[in-house]
């Protein structure tokens, strides 16, 4: 009976012993798990650290050859593109070809053509260059046409009577004008001949003439008296000027005559002088002109 309790006490203890290694195993097993998760989050830190040090370390390099790194988004910058804008070609309106010499200005005017509407659009504020030859040297005026589309370029009492030749172009970055032509100043005696109707004179290189229009698509029906230039009449500049005429008219019936006195104008809003004409006298036919001129 008493090996029989010592038997039993025995077995209660190996239980008890068995049952506390196993919960000491679980411990332990707890305790290293315990253990390594702060060596892999120190594994983590190591590598992120790594990166850091890597990253600053391409930015210095970066910074020291003047270039950007890939984290920095790149710099936008504006560029001006080329303009596409095409210039409109103009042309020049002025009182280039004559102008007497005394306190007067060369004006000039900017036009262009509107097709669409059929007709002449002046243009103000536009940037003009004009280049006169004075001899050997060539004077540049830079002008802009003011709100009425009028330019004043110079003074023609300053030069000498003679002709100039005259180039003028545009820096303006809207029109393109590529203008040449002669200024004639004068200021000379004034000489007069007769001329009967459909005749003509030369006088130097040009011819002066008296004519009756019957019909023209530009020009009305009467009487004019003109000079041009006889080895280009189209656009050869003439070097003489027509002033005034004295239109003579003939009534056939009775003989008796009849006269018209006409002035050479100036156009205010076109910038050219206007020659000599007159329309007929009901009942009278045109028979001569006389003509007052000068030459440069």
């Amino acid at each position: 009976m008493r090996l029989k309790n010592i038997v039993i006490i025995f077995s209660m203890l190996f239980i008890i012993l068995c049952i506390g290694s196993a919960s000491a195993s679980e411990d332990v097993s707890n305790l290293t798990v315990a253990d390594d998760s702060p060596a892999l989050e120190n594994e983590n830190v190591d590598q992120i650290a790594q990166e850091v040090e890597k990253q600053e370390s391409e930015i210095l390099k970066d910074n020291a050859t003047g270039t950007e790194t890939n984290n920095t988004a790149p710099a936008q910058t504006t560029q001006k593109s080329p303009s596409n804008t095409k210039k409109t070609e103009a042309f020049i309106l002025g009182n280039l070809d004559f102008i007497k010499k005394s306190n007067k200005y060369v004006k000039i005017k900017v036009a262009t053509f509107d097709e669409s509407k059929n007709k002449l659009v002046i243009h103000k504020n536009v940037k003009v260059t004009v280049k006169v030859k004075i001899g050997k040297t060539t004077k540049t005026y830079k002008v802009t046409t003011n709100s009425k589309g009028v330019a004043k370029v110079f003074n023609v009492k300053k030069l000498k009577v003679g002709t100039y030749k005259v180039r003028i172009t545009s820096n303006d970055d809207r029109y393109t004008i590529n203008d040449k032509g002669m200024l004639n100043i004068y200021k000379k005696k004034v000489k007069t001949l007769t001329l009967k109707i459909n005749k003509r004179k030369k006088v130097k290189r040009d011819y002066i003439e008296s004519y009756y229009l019957k019909r023209n698509a530009e020009n009305p029906k009467g009487v004019y008296a003109t000079s041009y230039n006889a080895k280009d009449p189209l656009d050869g500049n003439p070097d003489t000027l027509v002033l005034k005429a004295k239109f003579f008219f003939k009534n056939k019936k009775t003989g008796k005559i009849k006269t018209k006195i006409v002035k050479t104008k100036d156009d205010s809003y076109y910038l050219f002088k206007i020659l000599p004409y007159t329309k007929l006298i009901k009942g009278y036919t045109p028979i001569k002109t006389k003509i007052w001129y000068v030459t440069i």
